[in-house]
């Protein structure tokens, strides 16, 4: 065999090995950063913000709660700030208020971040700023501790644990929460997005949740 046809050899190996690779199935992408209705364990990676809005319907008290949740991760993954805005309709004796609750400033340290276990401890101060005369507010100055868990039980089903509990200076501790749920792959999607993102870009993730109670 002449060197020519070698080199015509070598460029169709090439081409055929080429398209062998663009033939492989893509992967499917990351059930991370996508709960239902519940605190995820995953920070946000950098040059990455998130904007996580949540709605409760309070069934038969004509009452709801609306949250808007902006979170920016600080420096790296590890650390991450964000700020909850809450906006609620409460009924207040005979009549009903509406208005801003409770400003929240948040910060979440990345403790686990394995492939099945991710960690994310969150320690938050609540700003007086709902009108406590109207029940929008506690009128004080409040901490809360949070410890969501996520747990990854298969390829389309993670889990996600949350326990917490909150302290306002005027009021006693309150009962420690748990809360779990489960979710699946093909719901979560419909709750998140995930660009593509590079080091020069920042890139901004939109997350709603709703429930009724």
């Amino acid at each position: 065999m002449s060197g020519r046809s070698y080199i015509w050899l070598g460029v169709l190996v090439a081409a055929a090995a080429t398209q062998a690779r663009a033939q492989e199935p893509t992967p499917p992408p990351s059930i991370s950063d996508n709960s239902f209705l519940m605190e995820e364990a995953y920070n946000q990676e950098p040059g990455v913000v998130q904007h996580i809005s949540a709605f409760q319907l309070f069934r038969g008290a004509d009452s709801w709660a609306y949250s808007f949740t902006q979170e920016w991760p600080l420096f790296s993954r590890t650390h991450q700030l964000s700020f909850t805005v809450p906006i609620q309709r409460i009924r207040n004796g005979s009549s009903f208020a509406t208005g801003l609750g409770d400003v929240g400033v948040n910060y979440r340290y990345q403790l686990v971040a394995g492939e099945r276990l991710s960690v994310s401890p969150r320690l938050s101060l609540l700003l007086p700023t709902g009108r406590a005369k109207s029940e929008l507010g506690a009128g004080a100055l409040g901490v809360q501790v949070n410890m969501p868990a996520s747990v990854v039980v298969a390829s389309k089903v993670v889990t996600h644990w949350n326990a917490g509990s909150t302290r306002k200076t005027r009021k006693p501790l309150s009962q420690a929460r748990v809360w779990s749920s489960i979710s699946m792959h093909r719901a979560v999607t419909v709750y998140g997005s995930t660009p593509t993102c590079t080091a020069a870009t920042k890139c901004h993730r939109t997350t709603i949740r709703w429930s009724a109670s």
